[in-house]
This record gives C-alpha cells, structure tokens and sequence, in this order.
C-alpha cells in the first residue's frame, strides 16, 4: 500500500497545506487592515503624499502599503503585527503550524525572473546575487521581469505577501537603481535598506517601467 500510495498521500497533505496557507494569508492581510492605528494612518497619508505614480492607483497603493506596514513596523513592545497574527493562530496540522511560524522571518527580495515551471521562479537578487525560489500562483510572469516584493517562508521557498510588484522591460534599470541607492544611502542591513524603502522604490519602479514603455512606443 505504500509503495502504491505514499507518493499519492505525500501530494494530497502538501496541498491541504497550501490551502490552509493561503487562507491563513488572506486573514494576515485582512487582520492588519483593520488593525485601529493612529500611527498607521499616520504613515498612510506620509507616504501616499511622495508617490509619484501610485497616487493614481489608489487600491495598489493601500494594499501595498498595509501589506509593508504589517511586516515591517514594530509598536513599543518590539512586535510587528505579522508577529501578532502568527501568535494568536491555534493550527492542527503540524506542517502548517510550522511554516505559519516561519512567516516571522519575512524576507524582502529586489531582483530578475527566471522561470522555473508554470508556479515557480528563480529569482536572482540584484544587490547580493543570492537566488530565491518563489511560488507565484499566476504563472504567467515573463522571463527577464524584475520583481519587487514581501516573501513569506514556505519551506524551501517563497510565496509572496499581498500586494507585490512586477515590472517587464525594466530590469536592468531597475537592477541600477535599487544598487544605487543602497549604496548611496551607506547602509549596513540589505534588509532595513530594502524595508524603509519599500514603498519610494516600488513607485520609482513605476515610474522606470512608463519611460521605458513610452521610449518602446516611438
């Protein structure tokens, strides 16, 4: 029975995880949205006030904004609300248990596509190089892309939190312009970098991705 079924058992739990994570990332979202926090809308109207090209898309914007916020800002006892959600789940299935837990380790990548199969991507890192597994349930990325986004842990890959960002055509420029400003900015965590810049480096890159389609245009 188990050399006919294992396989079969194995594939059915790794899918009953995948949806019960999946669930557990909507409620993520949905938990920090409505979050009451005089120092969120704060935040919220502060940013919105630099972006030059995401003022016009308003539900990008927020998502990406509530999504950042949740996964990045700690209160006054150090925790970020992503570590709050996590701490207030009670999981059964051992599997999911632990990978919700991991999600405490998020990890903001910046960097080229390569496609691996129809869900998952390779993606190189623009400053460091490192090479990351992403599942990205849409498939349809195109190879080349750069892709700007918060990686929650799922094994040994990635899925993507929220809101995230992909830009075709650019991603030499935007390889350029995420280096530059880290070192110009002389700071000594890849991740703080990547973390207090989230949201001008994903408007910069929307602003790269229009010049490039203009020029493309002529």
């Amino acid at each position: 029975y188990k050399k006919c079924h294992g396989k079969e058992n194995a594939i059915d739990i790794d899918a009953l995880v995948k949806q019960e994570l999946d669930v557990l990332q909507a409620q993520a979202y949905d938990f920090i949205a409505t979050t009451q926090s005089p120092h969120m809308e704060e935040l919220y109207h502060q940013y919105l006030s630099k972006m030059e090209l995401m003022k016009a898309y308003p539900d990008i914007y927020e998502m990406a904004f509530v999504s950042w916020y949740g996964v990045t800002q700690k209160d006054e006892e150090g925790l970020r609300l992503i570590d709050r959600f996590v701490d207030k789940q009670t999981v059964t299935r051992p599997q999911t248990a632990e990978r919700l837990e991991s999600w405490k380790k998020v990890r903001i990548t910046a960097g080229s596509v390569e496609k691996v199969d129809d869900d998952t991507l390779r993606v190189t890192e623009a400053i460091t190089g490192d090479e990351q597994l992403v599942k990205e349930a849409c498939g349809h990325m195109e190879e080349g892309s750069f892709l700007f986004g918060l990686l929650l842990p799922n094994g040994d890959s990635y899925i993507p939190f929220a809101q995230y960002f992909i830009y075709p055509i650019i991603q030499k420029g935007a390889s350029e312009m995420v280096k530059i400003r880290f070192e110009q900015g002389e700071f000594d965590d890849l991740q703080e970098y990547l973390a207090g810049q989230y949201l001008e480096l994903a408007d910069v890159g929307f602003v790269l991705y229009g010049a490039e389609k203009r020029k493309a245009a002529k």
